[in-house]
């Protein structure tokens, strides 16, 4: 270890003796050479053989060719800009919206239990999708409480349910019997008339679902124990930061926002929803119907008015006269033409391109024949159903 240290020793000295070496160097005088540093002929390196003048030109030129270039008025050359650096929260938005599901809407079928899936179907469970689903709005026409409640994670998610009470002391008990995390509205009852709409508004962490289903919130309307198929309309708006991105005006939103006044949802939640990106919807109408009598700007919002205007709205209107065919009860079908027209007459307040006709047993049959009805091997193949031993 001594002689190792004795070593470094050594060639500490020669390296300062080489060091002085340099500063004891003139311009215009050979280089003194120190009697204990033996000479040899081949090249060393040293800091004597360093220009330090000439490296500093050759730094300040690379430097220099690094510096974007000047451009004059006659150059025929477009400088790119450097690419704008995004914040994080705006890097995280644009992946949020690029995972949303359905940013454009789709139409799914209920799934059937026994029957194979396809791409087309969804079950209850993805709609909810329980372990993300932070808050939901309920309203149905029947309900399968305990069937319901066993979708969703009631200790993490906030539930609202659209119900029906005829008075208050009902509407308390209600609310005093719920759990914590389940809460009501009421819409108004009007009689035979009420707002029964099969409508699911789902918060997830980064996104909004609407659903429209065309089923009940029971087992059998999606296909656990029946084989009814019911279909589902879906949207996904992406959750947007509404201080960089302000929300644009959608004339979906406008008349969900409408719907849910009548319901009854108070007004924290609906001002909630302008969190959200509703460009998705701009090629979608929201129609509805809300019981009551309606007039002014609402008579044409709801119903087939609204209907009208939605279609109008989204540039999917005709020149031409349509014929629509209304299935009624018999108990508003008169009994002859004569009737028919007097009853046309006697409407009040009808849209003035609207023509009413009732239907008797001849107009039945006529609406019946211009439908194509598939044959029974057409329908015997597709259930793989034997009708031979019915007939």
């Amino acid at each position: 270890m001594c002689q190792h240290e004795d070593s470094d020793e050594e060639q500490l000295r020669y390296a300062i003796a080489l060091s002085l070496q340099d500063e004891m160097v003139r311009e215009d005088g050979p280089i003194l050479q120190h009697s204990g540093i033996p000479q040899t002929n081949s090249p060393s390196f040293c800091l004597s053989s360093l220009d330090r003048k000439k490296m500093e030109e050759e730094r300040l030129a690379r430097a220099s060719s690094k510096r974007p270039w000047s451009v004059s008025a006659d150059d025929d050359i477009v400088e790119i800009p450097a690419p704008k650096r995004r914040l994080p929260t705006e890097i995280v938005h644009m992946a949020d919206k690029a995972t949303v599901p359905f940013p454009r809407g789709v139409v799914k079928r209920t799934w059937v239990r026994g029957y194979e899936r396809s791409v087309d179907d969804i079950k209850i469970e993805e709609v909810l999708q329980k372990d993300k689903l932070l808050l939901a709005l309920f309203s149905s026409f029947q309900w399968d409480e305990p069937w319901l409640l066993s979708k969703v994670d009631i200790l993490r998610t906030k539930v609202l349910l659209a119900a029906f009470a005829p008075n208050e002391s009902q509407k308390e008990e209600m609310r005093k019997n719920a759990p914590k995390n389940i809460k009501f509205c009421f819409p108004p009852m009007y009689g035979p008339g009420s707002m029964h709409s099969k409508l699911q508004i789902l918060k997830f962490p980064n996104y909004l679902r609407i659903v429209i289903p065309s089923g009940n919130l029971v087992p059998h309307d999606w296909g656990e124990t029946g084989v009814m198929e019911n279909m589902v309309f879906l949207i996904d708006l992406p959750l947007i930061d509404v201080k960089q991105n302000p929300p644009l005006a959608s004339r979906f939103l406008t008349h969900l926002r409408y719907y849910l006044q009548a319901m009854g949802v108070e007004s924290g939640m609906i001002d909630s929803l302008s969190k959200y990106d509703f460009s998705g919807t701009e090629d979608v109408g929201f129609v509805y119907s809300i019981p009551g009598s309606h007039r002014g700007d609402s008579f044409f919002r709801v119903g087939y008015s609204g209907l009208g205007a939605t279609i109008s709205a989204l540039g999917l209107d005709t020149p031409g006269p349509l014929e629509i065919d209304i299935a009624v009860g018999e108990h508003y079908a008169p009994r002859d033409t004569t009737e028919r027209k007097d009853k046309n007459q006697s409407k009040l307040d009808p849209a003035e391109a609207t023509g009413l006709i009732f239907p008797n047993s001849s107009i039945v049959f006529e609406f019946i024949s211009r439908v194509m009805r598939p044959s029974q091997e057409v329908v015997a193949e597709k259930m793989q159903v034997d009708f031979s031993s019915t007939r």
